[in-house]
């Protein structure tokens, strides 16, 4: 008997969680009819979602898409629907009891990278516009970045140096499972919304088998090919991931040397980097008033990467240069360096001839 065909019932315009689906059978090389490109597919998908819905004698109504319809089994949620494909796909490991367990990796994935930035940018209410809602949604995406990106970064680092990862980039037992696919996705899309912190995150050298999964995954002949393909439904202001340039934050996190003030502290004046050429603000305070003080002056200077660290953050040294050139009449000023800007401190070698005591 012939395999019945899979049909994918999701939004049209937004790739969404409807995505990891498509993913999987794109890899797996199956054909599948999807409601985003079909005329009329919305009208499908609005009568599985209807409140006029109560479904079948075998089916319960599906509460919200991605639902899949496999000849007589119509199932929803995202994770159901990816563990009922896994093995049907060929993307479930090699025992039977692997499911479990790629569904865990999954699940963690989806709830980490997909789940929580959504609720970057809607923290309050979904059904309120980001606009009503930026005040809190800035607060929550500093927060998320600061505390749950890394969290969840060094999670899947962790799995990836495991034994249970096996042999190669992948998650679980050697071989690429679905959530392997999962992952791909929330990271690429957790790179649309959050592309500085993402950035950052993969050049601090931290999480370089999570990165390597990524473009492992990327580089498969029919995920390529999908992906310059215009099926692949590109990121935007709706949907799951979405960008919004103010809350495109960065943590200090990934800056060496730094504490958690720093971050606010360089982005305040300014503080840009680009490729190897560094433009520094130098920042001073008063050496009258507490350290926690306004800032009196700023004085722009360009400079070198720096020599790695200072041992003492009020070096008597570096104090007798900065003097030789004070940045106001009234007072000799003190260096921002108790927040250890280490690796921000571009002190032109030449001008200044600091080297560490």
């Amino acid at each position: 008997m012939a395999e019945p065909p899979y049909e994918l019932i999701y939004w049209h315009v937004i790739p969404g969680r409807g995505e990891h689906i498509r993913l999987c059978f794109v890899e797996a090389g199956v054909s599948y009819s999807d409601t985003a490109f079909l005329e009329g597919g919305m009208v499908t998908l609005q009568g599985y979602i209807s409140d006029q819905n109560t479904g079948d004698e075998t089916n319960p109504p599906p509460f919200a898409p991605p639902i899949l319809k496999h000849g007589d089994l119509v199932i929803s949620q995202t994770s159901n629907i990816l563990m009922y494909l896994g093995p049907k796909l060929g993307l479930a490991g090699t025992q039977p009891s692997d499911i479990w367990k790629i569904n865990a990796l999954a699940l963690t994935a989806l709830d980490g990278l997909s789940n929580e930035v959504h609720n970057c940018h809607h923290p309050i209410a979904i059904d309120l516009y980001y606009e009503e809602q930026k005040e809190e949604s800035l607060r929550r995406s500093k927060d998320w970045v600061k505390n749950r990106l890394p969290k969840f970064l060094g999670y899947f680092e962790r799995v990836l140096a495991g034994k249970a990862s096996g042999a190669g980039p992948w998650l679980y037992g050697g071989t690429l499972t679905w959530a392997d696919l999962v992952l791909f996705q929330t990271l690429d899309g957790t790179s649309y919304a959050f592309s500085k912190a993402m950035a950052a995150a993969k050049q601090s050298g931290k999480y370089d088998r999570v990165f390597q999964l990524y473009e492992a995954v990327k580089a498969r002949p029919r995920i390529a090919e999908y992906l310059a393909s215009e099926r692949r439904q590109k990121f935007s202001e709706y949907g799951v991931y979405r960008h919004y340039e103010e809350l495109d934050v960065v943590s200090d996190e990934y800056l060496p040397g730094s504490n958690n003030s720093i971050g606010s502290l360089l982005e305040s004046v300014g503080f840009s980097i680009k490729g190897a050429d560094i433009s520094c603000k130098f920042i001073f305070e008063s050496t009258a008033g507490p350290r926690d003080s306004p800032v009196e002056s700023v004085v722009e200077r360009p400079g070198e990467v720096p020599v790695e660290g200072l041992d003492d953050p009020l070096d008597a040294e570096l104090g007798d240069e900065l003097g030789k050139n004070p940045v106001n009449n009234r007072e000799i000023v003190r260096l921002f360096t108790r927040v250890e800007l280490v690796w921000y401190y571009c002190l032109q070698r030449s001008a200044y001839n600091y080297r560490k005591g």
